[in-house]
């Protein structure tokens, strides 16, 4: 049986690249040669083991995994995408029986997700995907934009469930790439956005991607009168660094009335929470996870249109997996914004 290099993760701080089965393609489903995938902090929890899908079942080791990924069909089982298709894929698949699906099947009790929860995903060379996940990009899209699209599809989600309009006033925690990721979608729908981050590289580059204004808070005592100082109280406030001290802050930055969305994972942290100035002031706070359809959508058309713009900084080969994960623990070391391992030679 033809076998493929892939990373497997078979309990909690255990990886390894393994040589696995080749993926044999079947009705409704496409085999994909990948060509890059992204790595983020999800994959650090995953390794760890304190994502909380452990917890609830959801995630089981091994595994192989990779959520956010690009590639070409290699052979389809299904008309709609030809081989060699530019291709994204969605993270959650439905069960499509129960109550959430279809429309929500993000919440399905029964759900799969590429390289997190029962369906192996991206850090190898192929993958096995089923079509009604899939999306086809213009062949002109770079493969160090289009690997963004699983995280820019959760931004759209997010901005969605914030209701961002031309007239908003936003403010996003955290600099990494969901937050860079978040300032773009904001400045695509003419939003004015104060990036808050603790990376000068990253805040520079927010800068440069169209943040009306930016704070550094390790020279800002008070990020809450920062933000007054560029213009009126932010209605919309994301927070997408995890970080746990962060939450709170979100909520005190929010103007009256005010909606704080919680996109950044804090790997099974608490987060204490002025219920307060969450009461008197009429403070919404939503959580989003992964996202639907609609989202995709979205993120791929703004793939499509050339308005995105990269944040990939570091590129290593599928060998460089754990060196990966290393940089990502220690990302205030490095001048970086995105690593991907990139498996298009």
């Amino acid at each position: 049986m033809a076998s493929m290099k892939a990373v497997v993760l078979s309990a909690p701080g255990v990886s390894s690249i393994q040589d696995v089965s080749m993926p044999k393609c079947r009705p409704g489903h496409v085999v994909v040669k990948i060509a890059m995938t992204g790595v983020c902090g999800t994959d650090v929890e995953l390794l760890d083991g304190v994502l909380g899908y452990f917890a609830t079942g959801l995630s089981v080791y091994p595994f192989v995994p990779g959520h956010e990924w690009v590639g070409n069909v290699a052979e389809s089982c299904d008309e709609a995408f030809p081989v060699g298709s530019l291709v994204v894929g969605e993270v959650s698949v439905g069960c499509g029986a129960c109550s959430f699906c279809p429309a929500m099947y993000n919440r399905c009790p029964a759900r799969t997700e590429t390289g997190v929860a029962k369906r192996d995903g991206a850090f190898a060379e192929y993958m096995l995907f089923p079509t009604s996940a899939l999306y086809i990009l213009p062949a002109t899209v770079p493969y160090d934009v289009a690997v963004l699209a699983e995280p820019l599809a959760v931004s759209c989600h997010a901005v969605d469930r914030a209701a961002v309009m031309p007239s908003s006033r936003v403010a996003v925690f955290g600099d990494g790439p969901i937050g860079l990721l978040l300032l773009q979608v904001c400045k695509a729908a003419g939003a004015n956005v104060t990036v808050v981050g603790a990376n000068r590289f990253r805040l520079d580059a927010a800068a440069r991607l169209g943040a009306d204004h930016t704070i550094d808070m390790r020279t800002t005592q008070d990020v809450r009168k920062a933000l007054a100082d560029a213009g009126p109280p932010p209605q919309i406030v994301f927070e997408a660094s995890g970080n746990i001290q962060a939450v709170n802050t979100s909520i005190a930055c929010a103007g009256l009335g005010g909606r704080v969305v919680l996109v950044g994972l804090t790997g099974g942290k608490f987060a204490a929470v002025n219920v307060d100035t969450v009461v008197l002031e009429e403070i919404e706070i939503v959580g989003i996870v992964s996202a639907l359809q609609p989202h995709w959508r979205a993120a791929t058309a703004m793939l499509a249109s050339g308005k995105l713009q990269s944040i990939v900084t570091h590129r290593l080969p599928l060998t460089g997996y754990s060196t990966a994960i290393d940089m990502l623990r220690n990302s205030g070391a490095h001048e970086m914004l995105k690593v991907v391992v990139d498996q298009s030679s």
